[in-house]
């Protein structure tokens, strides 16, 4: 046989054993379910989480909070020191410390941070505080700050000042 042959041969066996152990039954069976309670110990620090609607909120022992819309994907985290982490399902996130301004990064194209800012802006004919930034290549875009609903603003006359 050739070489290419066998190449061929030996990554098919390898790419069968890696899928092999790698599959994971859908139902473990009763046997593997049977353990102590200390078997597992979660890493995260204490905390309480609650649901609000379509809001997953979570309060730590520390005194963060951390608040995520399951429909938009945004996740908000407010540490005890004051500091504020928006992310944003796009790969964009809202930084913001102490004495700093509101800032965006995107992690998909990096460059120079984009400043946001809080304001209005009627969103379904209702005044609400969102946070707002301008991306040159997208246009706006605003995260309601009460559900952490996510928008692209198609008509900026909405944006109040």
């Amino acid at each position: 046989m050739s070489a290419h042959f066998d190449f061929m041969n030996g990554m098919m066996d390898l790419l069968n054993t890696v899928v092999a152990g790698a599959w994971i039954s859908p139902e473990p069976e009763s046997a593997e379910l049977d353990h102590d309670d200390d078997t597992f110990q979660d890493t995260a620090p204490d905390y309480v989480q609650e649901q609000e609607g379509s809001l997953t909120i979570s309060h730590y022992a520390d005194g963060a909070i951390r608040r995520e819309n399951i429909h938009s994907g945004v996740i908000q985290e407010e540490l005890p020191d004051g500091s504020l982490t928006v992310s944003l399902p796009d790969g964009k996130i809202f930084r913001q410390h102490l004495g700093v301004p509101l800032h965006v990064l995107d992690l998909e194209n990096p460059g120079p941070p984009m400043l946001a800012r809080i304001m209005n802006a009627r969103i379904e004919n209702t005044p609400s505080l969102v946070y707002h930034y301008e991306d040159p290549q997208a246009g706006h875009y605003i995260v309601e700050v009460s559900t952490l609903r996510y928008f692209q603003v198609v008509n900026t006359e909405f944006l109040a000042a």
